[in-house]
């Protein structure tokens, strides 16, 4: 398959395909063999067809099996060619086709359903009212607006109950439609042989006209024939080579995955491994799983939880719809401590060493705790408008982001933190976007990325206070950023429900990982480990690796910067040039 080579080529930088250049030759040769094959015998197929209406009219059982075993050897040409990107492809569409026939089915019986059962109930509470019209009774009146009303109440009940019951069937049909299948490409490889080459073998002879010396035997029958053994005995020693080498069709990058009831908001990874998610699953809305993807504890009283984050080995912070934070001990589930506050509280930092916590509230304030346990206090006036992401740069600096997309760097030096101009005062301010802010993060003292529902990411510089770059490639809001390998790249992740990595330097999009069905809100590093997880809308909690995505170049410079405001990156290229220097 010369495609199959080339491809291998194209895409083996970008997809860790491995290439092993002391056999290209051999390689070529033979894919080379496996194209003029599969080209052989639908050339053969052609002759056959051309004989219809003649006095060599071949059987057309025999055609449709000579058609079929063509079809058999394209299919299994593509899936080996594409490295099961052909593959890949049918199954989402065959995903996508069983949601779109699924759902609306399922949406059908929910409100069906119901009303079904209760429409005699229904008819009997009409003709009560019209009899109570026409008696002038108030106590068959009453009567009738009471079944009315239960009637309502009865029938969302059952509305709901069918909800989730029919959410329970699919939820593991949907999984495992996601999950998509693996198959080994040495299988792809013996399926060719026995849908493909035998059965040209078989028809060659049924509809040729042998004798001893060959002679009345088309030359595109002989070729299809010398062409089918090479490529039986090809195959079978092929396959038996790539036995362990498989494809995942239909499957996202994403290693395994945890489902939650409802939308997952925020998601850090503990010590040991434990997860810890924040959703909207209602009162029990954190949950702490185990590695196995089992819930080991819920922690009441959060309803609607907005974030959560780490604050040591054992130690959480939880945010939710009110105006209190809450600090866990996810081994015991005690709460250690409950920070109250004027207003309710949206976004939540913690910095690198764990002894100080920062949160943005409705009313514009911050307020940050330092110490362990987190006996001092101070508060930020910050604006008169919710303050939306906080992020620390370092020790004595934060971040801060409003929901006028206005973000200030904050001096907290000090224990008690008051307007600018003094101690705890702002240093600089940036208009970032041009709509709403969504999320913050610190590559380094200097430099912050923010996300933004303007679909775009920008990079600031503390000290000039300037645009160093803006990274574009995403088609939905960006909900989340997250440094990695050690501030030379990020991750974003977008309502476009993909989640992209950056290199920081060049702007280009070194990878894009898919597999969620909806809105991606929060990521996670998983300690000590080239490995992070994701929440999203569609309810889950997701796994990535990083492994052979990226290579580190310890030698490369650290950060580009512009001079210019408005420098641009569409989806990994450069709009306008930038000069290499440090973020300083």
């Amino acid at each position: 398959m010369v495609f199959g080579f080339v491809f291998k080529r194209i895409i083996s930088k970008r997809y860790g395909v491995k290439v092993n250049r002391e056999k290209e030759g051999a390689e070529l040769l033979t894919s080379l063999v496996a194209d003029i094959d599969l080209i052989t015998d639908w050339v053969f197929f052609m002759e056959i067809r051309k004989k219809n209406g003649t006095d060599d009219e071949v059987d057309i059982g025999l055609q449709m099996f000579q058609f079929a075993s063509c079809i058999s050897g394209s299919f299994a040409w593509s899936a080996i060619a594409s490295h099961g990107l052909v593959l890949d492809v049918m199954w989402r569409l065959f995903r996508n086709m069983a949601f779109f026939c699924v759902r609306p089915i399922a949406l059908v019986l929910i409100l069906v359903i119901p009303n079904v059962i209760m429409f005699p109930f229904q008819i009997f509470s009409h003709a009560l009212f019209t009899v109570s019209s026409c008696l002038g009774s108030n106590t068959i009146s009453r009567w009738s607006t009471y079944i009315s009303d239960s009637i309502l109440s009865w029938r969302k009940t059952m509305m709901q109950n069918f909800t989730k019951r029919l959410s329970g069937k699919l939820d593991p049909i949907q999984d495992r439609l996601e999950n998509g299948v693996q198959i080994s490409a040495g299988l792809i490889l013996l399926l060719g042989v026995f849908f493909e080459d035998l059965p040209q073998v078989i028809v060659t002879f049924m509809i040729e006209d042998f004798d001893s010396r060959f002679d009345n035997i088309s030359q595109t029958a002989l070729l299809n024939l010398m062409l089918a053994a090479f490529d039986i005995l090809f195959k079978l020693a092929e396959a038996w080579d790539s036995r362990r080498k498989n494809y995942h069709a239909g499957r996202g990058d994403y290693i395994k995955k945890i489902r939650h009831q409802e939308c997952v908001n925020s998601v850090v990874i503990m010590d040991d491994d434990q997860i810890v998610s924040a959703s909207r699953d209602g009162e029990y809305a954190l949950v702490v799983w185990g590695s196995n993807g089992f819930p080991q504890r819920k922690f009441g009283g959060q309803l609607g939880s907005i974030a959560v984050a780490k604050l040591g080995r054992n130690e959480i912070l939880s945010i939710s719809l009110s105006n209190k934070a809450r600090v866990f001990d996810t081994t015991t589930g005690d709460c250690k401590l409950t920070w109250n506050h004027p207003d309710v509280v949206y976004s939540v930092a913690v910095s690198d060493d764990y002894g100080m916590i920062a949160t943005g509230c409705d009313d514009g304030t911050i307020r940050i705790l330092k110490g362990h346990p987190y006996n001092k206090s101070g508060i930020i006036n910050a604006s008169n408008v919710r303050i939306v992401a906080v992020a620390f740069l370092d020790d004595t600096h934060l971040v801060s982001i409003a929901y006028n997309s206005k973000a200030n760097v904050w001096n907290i030096s000090g224990d008690n933190y008051i307007p600018p101009g003094e101690e705890g005062g702002v240093i600089r301010s940036f208009a970032t976007h041009m709509e709403l802010v969504n999320c913050v993060a610190t590559i380094n003292p200097e430099c912050f990325v923010t996300g933004s529902d303007d679909d775009t990411i920008k990079l600031w510089n503390v000290v000039t206070g300037k645009c160093i770059t803006t990274y574009r490639g995403h088609v939905g809001n960006v909900n989340a950023v997250l440094p990695v390998d050690e501030g030379r790249r990020f991750l974003s992740a977008s309502s476009d429900k993909h989640i992209r990595m950056w290199e920081i330097g060049t702007g280009i999009c070194e990878h894009v990982f898919r597999g969620n069905a909806m809105s991606v809100n929060g990521l996670h590093m998983i300690p000590g480990r080239m490995e992070f997880v994701s929440c999203s809308d569609d309810k889950s909690i997701r796994f990535w690796t990083l492994e052979g995505v990226f290579q580190r170049d310890d030698d490369a410079a650290d950060l580009f910067q512009s001079n210019d405001d408005d420098a641009e990156v569409l989806d990994g290229e450069l709009i306008e040039s930038a000069a290499l220097v440090t973020c300083v």
